[in-house]
């Protein structure tokens, strides 16, 4: 069985069954601090997505020449 299949299987049986209504969505907040550039999620539906795109986060400094 193909994924859209049981996509498709789970979505008939949500809409046969209504067994639940989903009303509640957690709110969750990351406070950054304004040093922290390159970070481009506004919103973040699932905690395990807030270290996506670490990859490009930075801290600007100034250079020294030693």
């Amino acid at each position: 069985m193909k994924i859209r299949q049981k996509y498709e299987k789970f979505q008939n049986i949500l809409i046969e069954d209504a067994p639940v209504v989903f009303l509640y969505s957690p709110d969750y907040l990351y406070p950054v601090s304004k040093e922290i550039k390159g970070i481009g999620a506004k919103f973040i539906a699932d905690p395990s997505k807030r270290f996506a795109g670490i990859e490009g986060w930075y801290v600007k400094t100034k250079r020294s020449w030693k």
